[in-house]
């Protein structure tokens, strides 16, 4: 029997897979060798798994839902793809999630949804005080829009926020990211979370990126603390893992060796972090902490 050996899931239209995706993975896999099926939702999974296996003789030994994040798209990306993979997708229309796989050297093949559910329109990175879209060169930062059928349509009673929130008719989301040549939208930030030390744009996610590729690091959040000669600077708080061993200067030597003098936290401290109850770091609190140090 052929073997599939990752599948990977996103929402979609349909609740359990139909005959013709059946019959599409199938002949997708036996031509091409198909190294990873994408489909959704979770709770068709098994149902696809086994009319895989009776009807086109294809197995599939692993099973993992991502519910359309692209972090953890990105995340299996680098854990799980291998370059040259080819990745069958019931949904090739989502630009977004066949660049990604794209990127990281995967070939996709498949067949596209319907266009009559929830859709979103369109996502565009765009300058906010122009409302022009930033170059597609991955350096130009500015705030990601959407407009669409998803996207909600106002704040209760509140009408001040809700024509902020779609100034320039598009929904206005709060994250910096840049665009890429391919349409690969990147977040930097959120816009609240940027720190601003001597003149210069720090993003927090990408401190927070460094301090977790150490190997001692199980949680990082990094925010602003004030600074009297910068007027803010990076402060890092850091929950290690079990066992692990790490001090502050040895995060902040790990930091300097990835990233440039600017972006190194200035300050580390150790313990857990404050989250909401769905698991959210609770970064607003972090930076009442920063601000008392």
């Amino acid at each position: 029997m052929d073997t599939i050996n990752f599948t990977r899931g996103v929402p979609a239209n349909e609740s359990f897979p139909t005959t013709d995706l059946i019959d599409a993975a199938g002949a997708a896999f036996k031509t091409h060798g198909t190294a990873m099926l994408q489909y959704g939702p979770s709770r068709g999974f098994e149902p696809l798994r086994q009319w895989l296996a009776e009807w086109q003789g294809v197995a599939v030994d692993r099973v993992m839902t991502s519910n359309g994040s692209l972090q953890l798209i990105e995340f299996l990306c680098l854990q799980v793809l291998k370059p040259g993979d080819l990745v069958f997708t019931e949904s090739p229309s989502y630009d977004r999630t066949i660049n990604l796989l794209r990127r990281h050297g995967a070939t996709v093949v498949g067949i596209p949804l319907e266009a009559d559910g929830p859709n979103l329109e369109a996502l565009e990175v765009i300058e906010p005080s122009t409302m022009q879209p930033v170059a597609r060169d991955g350096r130009a930062i500015g705030e990601i829009m959407l407009r669409g059928n998803t996207v909600m349509k106002g704040y209760l009673k509140n009408p001040p926020a809700t024509a902020e929130a779609f100034r320039g008719d598009w929904y206005h989301t709060g994250d910096l990211a840049v665009m890429h040549a391919d349409g690969y939208c990147e977040v930097v930030d959120r816009s609240k979370d940027v720190i601003i030390s001597g003149g210069e744009n720090i993003s927090s996610i990408e401190v927070e990126g460094a301090l977790y590729r150490h190997p001692a690091v199980l949680e990082a959040a990094v925010v602003a603390r004030p600074d009297p000669k910068w007027g803010e600077s990076p402060c890092a708080f850091v929950t290690l893992k079990d066992g692990a061993e790490a001090t502050a200067e040895d995060l902040i030597a790990h930091c300097r060796s990835l990233l440039a003098g600017f972006k190194t936290p200035k300050s580390v401290m150790f313990g857990p972090l404050p989250k909401t109850s769905t698991g959210k770091i609770q970064k607003h609190v972090l930076r009442d902490q920063a601000r008392a140090l």
